[in-house]
């Protein structure tokens, strides 16, 4: 059982490390990973063509420059009236084309421009579908977003969160407010105009391409799949350690069911400390004849904690602090302990701990991992106190009663006092106590 249970454990540990390094690297370069790409003009199915308002009685003039090299110039007076001038591109195989862009980021549009524009519109135009009653058109819904003239000296990268469907479009079909957003899913044709202000003089544009780019995945959906797996891999490793766990209690159960029963009865009682909700004094008495009884001495070691300059914080905070850490430190001493442990509280700023050790050699790490993590614990919460202690241990036997182990692990603690503090001592082993 303990050999297949190292080989299930070294096994875990390194899948896990495997994992984790493989998960970081994800994260670390997923802005790296190429994006997937849509090139939308030129392609063999796009036309580029030229509109203006002189189309409908206007003055605005759309004409082309070099129409092999998709350069075209736009012209809009000062005027009155309504007025628009640009170049737009259709996808036709047989009929209309329509491209699903809602799993991209970002438009890319490659244009040099030469006028004295303001701003430009890009222009993207998605399907309607018909609603009866609710959208009553099937015009394309005209979706802009303006980018500053002088910023089409170079590739322009616009975020399709960043495109706003257009007031004029809304107001004229008379759009429900739940049906105004934006979207991708069929876009229709993609264009480029100068809008107003216009600069009333020539604008020129040459097309050279327009694409899209997105990732493969969001990085909300790596996190999400990330957490998942993570998530089943704990509950796994939880069910296996919990099956460990219960052939070693299994193992061991009729010297634990004495044991257990007293433990319940004594919870029912008040023998706890009224300040931290631990065991005081009688209760740790009460526990130590189960543990006589049971013939399980010599299975625990002894670890007396004591909380370092204890004295300081209180004159410094007030004993509503120090009564604050008393009650946090339990917390946390209570909550590192398994449930074969037992824990008090000794007095004042002094903890009792009896730990049931399977191997000699985990005593001394498992006194190191409490010290730790009460030195990595952030007390009294505004106040962000943080505080040290001091641990001796000392190793029961059968043939030692508790108040000479006492003295044992209380010695082995002055001399971690007397040492620098917030360390651990154990106190020389005796010969006797052979168990490991």
């Amino acid at each position: 059982m303990t050999n297949i249970k190292i080989l299930s454990t070294s096994k875990l540990s390194l899948f896990k490390i495997f994992a984790f390094v493989s998960s970081l690297c994800l994260v670390v370069i997923y802005d790296w990973i190429p994006e997937q790409k849509i090139t939308l003009y030129p392609n063999e199915t796009a036309t580029l063509s030229l509109f203006s308002d002189e189309d409908i009685g206007g003055n605005s003039r759309a004409k082309w420059v070099d129409q092999a090299k998709s350069k075209f110039t736009c012209i809009v007076p000062k005027s009155d009236t309504s007025q628009f001038c640009g170049g737009t591109v259709t996808w036709f195989k047989d009929s209309l084309k329509t491209y699903n862009l809602s799993k991209y980021q970002r438009l890319i549009v490659e244009i040099n421009y030469q006028g004295s524009a303001p701003k430009l519109a890009v222009n993207l135009y998605n399907q309607t579908k018909k609603i009866e009653g609710i959208v009553d058109t099937t015009e394309a819904k005209a979706m802009s977003a303006n980018v500053s003239g002088a910023d089409f000296s170079s590739q322009v990268s616009i975020r399709f969160s960043d495109f706003r469907v257009a007031d004029w479009w809304l107001s004229q079909h008379n759009i429900p407010r739940e049906y105004a957003h934006i979207e991708f899913n069929e876009i229709t044709s993609v264009g480029i105009s100068p809008t107003a202000p216009y600069s009333h003089e020539m604008d020129t544009f040459q097309i050279n391409a327009i694409y899209v780019l997105g990732a493969y995945f969001s990085k909300e959906n790596l996190y999400a799949s990330l957490l998942m797996f993570w998530t089943c891999l704990f509950i796994g490793e939880a069910l296996v350690r919990y099956w460990i766990l219960r052939q070693r209690i299994m193992q061991d159960a009729e010297k634990l069911q004495t044991l257990s029963d007293i433990s319940a009865k004594y919870k029912i009682k008040a023998e706890t400390d009224a300040l931290t909700g631990l065991s005081n004094r009688e209760g740790l008495a009460q526990m130590l004849k189960a543990i006589e009884q049971n013939g399980t001495m010599g299975h625990y070691s002894l670890l007396v904690i004591d909380i370092d300059h204890f004295k300081g914080l209180n004159d410094r905070y007030g004993h509503d602090v120090g009564d604050l850490v008393l009650e946090e430190l339990a917390r946390l001493i209570n909550s590192s302990i398994r449930s074969t442990d037992i824990v008090c509280r000794w007095g004042g700023e002094e903890f009792v701990v009896l730990f049931r050790y399977a191997k000699l050699q985990d005593v001394y790490p498992f006194a190191e991992k409490i010290r730790l993590e009460i030195t990595r614990f952030i007390f009294a919460g505004s106040l962000s106190l943080t505080v040290n202690v001091s641990i001796g241990i000392a190793l029961m036997s059968a043939d030692k009663n508790f108040k000479n182990v006492f003295k044992l692990a209380d010695k082995a603690l002055y001399a971690a006092k007397r040492s620098g503090r917030n360390q651990s001592i154990m106190a020389p082993q005796n010969s006797s106590n052979n168990h490991n």
